[in-house]
């Protein structure tokens, strides 16, 4: 109530305040929550004053925040003209520059900031960021461990180091997981007692939350939505909690499901804890992992009698309070695997995914290979996940694929130099490289109308980027790897019927590519069919999805309440 109280006097400040004060009680406000009150305080101090350099330093943040990016670059820009000698601006410009897609510029932005700081772990984490967007996932390990060397509690950058390990072809899985595990025990640990004393319901209708940063224009919306849209409003009632305060076509269209919607962004877990436990939800399932804007310190804590992680990340959380992780018996099929994680694995019983294509997916071309006469393998991964291994399995493609090309995108101009050195080493020219920068989601799309084959790296596989080239027609080779985040590729191309495209070693890998490559008339008829194959599949028969996701809540219900509960 006061603070509430305070808030409304803050917003009510008169027009005659100085710049500087009108900066601070906006400074005041965004440490408070109300980002959006701030930025109109910033904006009010500009007006009287356009040269106030902290005004533009701190708007540039608050518009960062809102997903305002264009005019944070400008804010951020003039920043560091008025105080070229200080690091924050020099930060802040770093990371307009990063999420407009300028890692390089990001890069020189954060070292400049680091020349004038000295080592900040903010700055390192976020050029940890930067080295990512540019493939250089070496780098970015350095960086988040020189980070947190700084600051061993920073949560945020240790799960950035988490993320980029498993993107990293040097870690092992005994690794990762100790690494995850470890997280949970700084970051998350089991509470001294627990946040609900709830049982579930015994009977339907049941009440899940979903928790997301992703309930927008994302990779995960073609995964996330088949749920929401078909989950039966008769046995589950459904909740959707938005760790994101942007909004936008899809978080409309997501919105107008039969749920009920809660923005929890910038809500601290006991409010958090409080809104669930007023919800009265039975499931609440973790969208997103270690991925930006996820809420797991909140799920540490126990918000519901049950827990669950589903979709979002390609390893455990290891936290102790998540009771499930959801899975299938290709991406995880051996006996005991659980022991690559914290929670108990739950395998769905044909996929863990399923996919609703893309709204702006433009028509399947034919193979590029009739018009240019050589065959173009093709890469739509993020670059991070091309390793030293990758490009040496890749280069032998190359080498024994006569006149073949490989394209790779979206790389950014220095990433592409990274690549071209280290395929030169493996004997393979620059002239047979071709690389494309990010674009925009229908363009880059388009981009599988060049490629005939692609080839999935390893051992973090793609996800998303599978199902969208599949659904554009390409054929896809996959390496099976020996934990979740490299068998992605098998369990997609098991569920749609191309297990005969999924590798079981390296020279196995490289042998698929090249037989493929050497069969035109088998690609383009994948290629033709491939629509229709994916349409017909499991993959996509989201009536048939939703039922198993839903037959495992129901046991998870019964888990919980009836004898053999779990813990």
């Amino acid at each position: 109530m006061l603070r509430a109280l305070l808030n409304s006097l803050r917003r009510s400040a008169p027009a005659a305040a100085s710049p500087a004060a009108l900066t601070e009680l906006g400074f005041d406000l965004q440490k408070g929550g109300d980002v959006r009150g701030a930025l109109a305080r910033y904006r009010q101090a500009l007006a009287a004053d356009p040269r106030f350099a902290r005004a533009h330093l701190l708007a540039a943040s608050a518009l960062l925040h809102l997903d305002e990016t264009d005019e944070a670059l400008i804010r951020a820009t003039q920043a560091v003209e008025l105080m070229p000698n200080n690091a924050d601006a020099w930060n802040v410009l770093g990371e307009a520059q990063r999420i407009l897609d300028r890692p390089a510029e990001a890069v020189v932005s954060y070292q400049r900031a680091l020349s004038i700081a000295g080592r900040r772990n903010d700055v390192l984490n976020n050029l940890g960021a930067a080295n990512i967007a540019l493939g250089d996932t070496r780098a970015a390990i350095r960086d988040y461990r020189d980070a947190l060397s700084l600051a061993p509690d920073s949560r945020t950058t240790a799960s950035n180091l988490l993320y980029a390990l498993l993107l990293s072809e040097d870690a092992t899985p005994t690794e990762i997981l100790a690494a995850h595990t470890s997280w949970a025990m700084r970051h998350a640990p089991p509470p001294a007692a627990p946040g609900t004393k709830r049982e579930p319901r015994r009977d339907a209708p049941w009440r899940i939350g979903y928790v997301s940063a992703d309930f927008r224009r994302h990779a995960m919306l073609s995964f996330i939505e088949p749920l929401l849209a078909g989950h039966d409003r008769r046995r589950f009632e459904i909740y959707c909690y938005s760790n994101n305060p942007v909004a936008d076509d899809a978080t409309a269209r997501l919105r107008g499901y039969d749920l009920e919607w809660r923005n929890i962004d910038g809500l601290a877990d006991d409010d958090l804890l409080e809104e669930i436990a007023t919800d009265e939800i039975d499931i609440l399932i973790d969208l997103s992992g270690h991925t930006n804007g996820n809420r797991l310190t909140a799920f540490a804590r126990r918000l519901a009698p049950v827990q669950a992680t589903l979709l979002g990340y390609a390893a455990t959380t290891g936290i102790e309070a998540m009771d499930y992780r959801f899975t299938d018996g290709v991406a995880e099929p051996a006996p005991g695997v659980e022991r690559d994680g914290t929670e108990r694995l739950v395998r769905l019983p044909d996929c863990l995914w399923c996919f609703r294509p893309p709204d702006e997916a433009p028509q399947a071309a034919p193979p590029p290979l009739a018009k240019n006469g050589f065959v173009t393998f093709g890469s739509f991964n993020n670059p991070a996940k091309i390793g030293d291994s990758v490009v040496a399995a890749w280069a032998r493609v190359l080498l024994a694929t006569p006149g073949s090309h490989l394209l790779v995108a979206p790389v950014r101009e220095q990433g592409a130099d990274r690549l071209r050195g280290a395929f030169a080493a493996h004997g393979v020219g620059a002239e047979r490289l071709v690389f494309r920068p990010p674009q925009p989601r229908a363009d880059f799309l388009r981009l599988a109308a060049e490629v005939d084959i692609v080839l999935d790296s390893f051992p973090c596989n793609g996800g998303a980027t599978t199902c969208e080239t599949l659904w554009m027609g390409v054929p896809v080779v996959a390496l099976a790897g020996n934990a979740f985040r490299g068998r992605a590729g098998a369990s997609l191309l098991t569920c749609i019927g191309l297990g005969e495209l999924v590798a079981s070693d390296i020279d196995h890998y490289v042998s698929l590519c090249t037989e493929l490559a050497a069969a035109p008339a088998r690609t383009a008829q994948l290629r033709a069919t491939m629509r229709e194959r994916m349409r017909g599949s499991p993959l996509m028969d989201e009536a048939r999805y939703v039922r198993a996701v839903e037959a495992a809540f129901e046991s998870m219900i019964a888990d919980r309440t009836g004898r053999h509960a779990r813990r």
